[in-house]
């Protein structure tokens, strides 16, 4: 099968809980990862089997595939679990492409990073298109333009300490501190909030550059990675256009998420849930987008329907 990722076509058998067997192959090396009901039950591939096999399966670079319907009985040799093990193996890539980058630069043959490009307008108008409509408003996507500037991609430091924990991983940003008092206040749960962009920051690491999660009402981020206010006040207006433009034209309103793709890799994806709103930048260069939208987002949108109260 070509076209398309054996990571996604995986996703999708957990998530419609799917019964195949998968033959893969590439390099030479062959594999067989036998699923049941979505669940990933056992791996064999070249004398190791089980989770050692399924590790190395999922950690090939774009395999060939065969995926078959026609399956027996299969003793479950593989306890973990799948989402973990895909967020793992994107893990340990991202180890193996930090590493590369630092020995390619103490070998001098990496030039030096240019400045990135000024991303363009998020989107050119929102309440008019200049052609007899409502007037556009330039002032909000330039200042939103401004705004994401500052949280797009920055050049890796080569000499930059290492950090603690995994040896050649870059830090996870710093989680802000505890939600302010008017969460509180407002009767929202100060541990619900922060799980909310703890699992984020868990499911997507150094992809993660900023997340805010901010109140609907006047967009004061209550707790955040990277937090940037800015960008909280202007997503909310965004979010309210949005809407208010939907309902003239007779659309239904946004739903669970909306995403606008950024210049670069850059991708800005916003939750809006009831009296809240969570605002993400995520480079994709770091992440798969089927593992954001399949995997980490769905788990990040449960926890944040339980801690909303609209």
């Amino acid at each position: 099968m070509k076209g398309i990722s054996l990571s996604s076509v995986i996703q999708v058998i957990n998530l419609e809980k799917q019964s195949c067997d998968i033959e893969a192959r590439a390099g030479g090396q062959c594999g067989q990862l036998h699923f049941r009901e979505g669940t990933l039950v056992d791996a064999l591939a070249d004398g190791l089997a089980g989770e050692d096999a399924a590790y190395e399966i999922l950690g090939w670079d774009d395999p060939e595939f065969d995926v078959s319907t026609e399956h027996s009985p299969r003793d479950r040799t593989i306890e973990a679990d799948l989402t973990q093990m895909l967020l793992e193996i994107a893990r340990r890539r991202d180890e193996e492409l930090e590493e590369s980058a630092r020995s390619a630069a103490a070998q001098g043959s990496v030039a030096p990073h240019a400045e990135p490009p000024a991303p363009p307008p998020l989107v050119e108008s929102i309440s008019g298109n200049g052609r007899g409509g409502a007037q556009a408003e330039p002032d909000i996507m330039a200042e939103m333009e401004a705004a994401l500037a500052e949280v797009r991609v920055e050049p890796e430091i080569e000499a930059a300490p290492e950090p603690h924990g995994a040896p050649g991983r870059a830090p996870a940003p710093p989680t802000r501190s505890a939600p302010p008092a008017a969460a509180v206040r407002s009767g929202l749960s100060a541990a619900g909030l922060k799980r909310v962009v703890q699992l984020a920051k868990d499911g997507l690491g150094d992809a993660l550059l900023s997340a805010d999660l901010f109140s609907s009402a006047d967009g004061t981020s209550y707790v955040g990675v990277n937090s940037r206010p800015a960008v909280c006040a202007l997503v909310n207006q965004v979010t309210e256009r949005l809407n208010r433009a939907f309902d003239k034209g007779g659309l239904p309103p946004l739903g669970r998420y909306y995403m606008a793709e950024l210049d670069g890799s850059g991708l800005l994806l916003v939750a809006p849930c009831g009296d809240l709103q969570l605002v993400l930048v995520v480079d994709t260069g770091r992440v798969q987008l089927g593992l954001l939208i399949n995997v980490v987002l769905p788990e990040v949108l449960a926890a944040l329907e339980e801690v909303s109260p609209g």
